[in-house]
């Protein structure tokens, strides 16, 4: 699949993808308006990364308030070596019933979890970079969220590039997590 016209998107997903492989692990949020090639871009993007683990899931308006729904949807989707995700799906039900979502702070549990989750990924990023894509940022879930972000302040040397694409006019589940999620230095956005 190619895009006509995103040249410069694609060679900036490809040069953090490179920096990704040497041990410098990010995050990118390809922001733009309904329907001008968000998710397109991202599916090019996974072409690409052929030579990386690509972890896939998606938001969706009517799954926002379903805790973790989007990290579920990245164990559970056939990307993840069977061992690593049974793991992750069992520490997963031993956090139990998440309920509602809480303050801005993470939860000590899903902090754990997030920690488990990260030293698993860095484990398998040894062997090839790991891509952890999100489309439709927006209507993820909170702790989601939390988790994405708290990966990312960590991955540091690790070879883990989370991509996420959000509809600028949407407003998120949370304005000061994706605030926050944006404001991090190795946070790249691009339009």
């Amino acid at each position: 699949m190619t895009l006509v016209g995103r040249d410069q998107e694609i060679e900036a997903l490809n040069t953090l993808l490179r920096d990704c492989t040497r041990g410098n692990g990010g995050m990118a949020v390809i922001r733009g308006p309904v329907a001008t090639g968000k998710t397109a871009l991202l599916r090019v993007f996974a072409d690409h990364a052929a030579d990386a683990i690509f972890l896939g899931a998606g938001g969706h308006r009517t799954e926002r308030g379903i805790p973790l729904g989007v990290l579920d949807q990245l164990c559970q989707g056939g990307q993840l070596p069977v061992a690593i995700a049974t793991e992750l799906l069992e520490r997963r039900t031993a956090l139990g019933p998440l309920g509602e979502p809480g303050p801005p702070a993470v939860s000590p549990s899903l902090a754990r979890w997030s920690e488990g989750l990260l030293k698993l990924l860095t484990e398998l990023s040894e062997d090839a970079p790991v891509v952890i894509a999100v489309d439709d940022m927006q209507y993820a879930d909170v702790a989601s969220l939390q988790c994405l972000s708290y990966l990312a302040r960590r991955a540091g040397a690790a070879r883990i590039l989370t991509v996420l694409t959000e509809c600028a006019h949407t407003p998120p589940a949370d304005r000061p997590l994706r605030a926050e999620i944006l404001r991090q230095g190795n946070c790249h956005c691009i339009p």
